[in-house]
Formats: structure tokens, sequence, C-alpha cells
């Protein structure tokens, strides 16, 4: 399975250890999906992990920021996209999908209820919330167990 997530899942997963969005991450960690990102967004979720109010709060060194970035690209699929449609109400959530179609991505995982999660559909990938994602690949690691 190939997962697009959303800026917010991945510093929510990082602010909050105990939440939905680290669940995910945990599932991913255990290899159940694996997570596509284009440049576009492996940038924005740099450039919102050093933003001053979340430095604050995630109390990270130049040099942990660097590995945890670092160890991201690791962890996921890069990929490249062409498309320039615009897609959502918000175009700076127009990058997700671009990357989701260009992925062939199953799932656009969001807590954004205004300009991503109302597209519920985009190409061959739905878009999903965090707790609908977590509740779905939860049953599939219990089917698999």
């Amino acid at each position: 399975m190939l997962v697009v997530l959303d800026t917010n899942i991945l510093i929510s997963s990082q602010l909050n250890r105990r939440g939905n969005e680290e669940q995910i991450l945990d599932f991913h960690r255990q290899g159940l999906f694996q997570i596509a990102v284009s440049e576009a967004i492996f940038q924005e979720y740099a450039r919102v992990l050093n933003y001053p109010h979340l430095q604050a709060r995630l109390r990270w060194s130049p040099e942990q920021l660097d590995g945890f970035l670092s160890d991201l690209r690791k962890l996921i699929v890069f990929t490249q996209v062409q498309e320039q449609e615009l897609v959502s109400p918000d175009p700076h959530d127009d990058k997700f999908f671009h990357c989701a179609k260009a992925a062939n991505a199953d799932f656009l995982v969001s807590g954004d209820e205004h300009h991503v999660l109302p597209i519920a559909v985009y190409g061959t990938t739905r878009t999903i919330s965090q707790k609908a994602f977590l509740e779905m690949i939860s049953r599939e690691y219990q089917r698999a167990a």
C-alpha cells in the first residue's frame, strides 16, 4: 500500500508521541505501507519543522532536526511530479494531490477538513482522515497477526 501524508500528519506525529499520527508512523515502520513524497512535500516538511514555535515545543537541536530529515529521506518513496493541475481550493495543498496521482497512491491521509478531505477521491487515490486510516490499517494489522 502506498500513502501520501499531509504535512499536518507528519508534524503531529512528532508533537504528540501517543496520538493517532504517531501510531500511523509506527505502522509504517512495521512495513504495513510505504510513504510517497515529492520534493515539494519534503521541502514543506523541513520548512514547517523549522518554525520557531514548533522548535520550541520539539526542543530539537539543528543536528537532531537534520538527523530526523535524513532518516525520513531513507524511509520514503520519492516521486517525480509533473502535474500542475489546480485541485484544491488552497493551491498550497495541490502538491499532495499531484504526488498521490504521480505515485498512484492508494491514500492521501490528512487532517485538513477544509481543503483536502472534501476531495474524497483524486484519480485512483482516496482521501482519508488520520483516524479513519488508523482504524483501517489497525484492522489490516490484526488480520495479518
